[in-house]
């Protein structure tokens, strides 16, 4: 029983987190069939929405912090990545998402 509990927690956290990304992207004018990639790419990226770096940091695309991004949203880097300063912290799902586009 436990275990059918978790899981529908688990299907219910990832569908939640899928939903508010697409809904954010197609905010802010990206048409719907990109909205789709880009959900499947930070569902890629976070292990289904699953890692730390999506759970503590709301990182779903593992975004690294950077300050050269005038548009970034990022709180700051998080741990170290690739030799740089890490990986960027958000105080939203919403805010990593503007982030997102902005680094496109």
């Amino acid at each position: 029983m436990r275990i059918i509990i978790l899981i529908l927690l688990f299907c219910n956290t990832a569908f939640a987190s899928k939903e508010r990304i697409f809904n954010e992207l197609v905010r802010l004018g990206v048409d719907s069939l990109s909205a789709q990639i880009f959900t499947a790419q930070a569902a890629l990226e976070s292990g289904n929405f699953t890692n730390k770096l999506y759970v503590q940091h709301n990182n779903p695309f593992a975004i690294l912090h950077s300050n050269a991004r005038k548009c970034s949203t990022s709180l700051g880097g998080y741990g170290r990545a690739e030799g740089r300063k890490g990986y960027a912290s958000y105080t939203s799902l919403e805010g990593a998402t503007q982030d997102f586009l902005c680094f496109l």
